[in-house]
């Protein structure tokens, strides 16, 4: 598979780490599970680690799902979810789109350059 779900127990910080080529099962699978260790960690905080992701074979349609697809797993508004931008710069610009298409639907996933970055606003810091 071409992610990896895990919970930080630590920081208590889901932690989804895409790469490669995903589909959109993949993507949603992905999403599922993480949705299912917030809800089993009772946490509030997702960290998508997408450096490695390819979007060359994505379609961009498929994102306007995605803030109904929280809404589905269950995933409180209040969730603090932080995006990892990817490093190819097509790829990086998909994923701004994606999170500006969950931005209008009432999810403001934010962007960052480095997993650092994102953990320090996951955490308050």
């Amino acid at each position: 598979m071409p992610y990896e779900v895990s919970f930080d127990e630590q920081d208590e910080i889901v932690q989804l780490r895409a790469f490669g080529l995903v589909t959109h099962e993949e993507h949603d699978a992905a999403r599922r599970q993480a949705a299912q260790l917030c809800r089993e960690n009772k946490s509030s905080k997702i960290l998508s680690d997408l450096r490695e992701l390819d979007t060359e074979k994505s379609s961009t349609l498929n994102c306007f799902d995605y803030g109904e697809a929280l809404a589905q797993e269950n995933i409180p508004h209040s969730t603090r979810i932080a995006i990892v931008l990817p490093t190819d710069p097509d790829s990086t610009k998909d994923i701004q789109f994606v999170a500006t298409v969950a931005a209008n639907r009432g999810r403001v996933p934010l962007q960052f350059k480095t997993v650092e970055e994102a953990k320090q606003w996951l955490l308050g810091s």
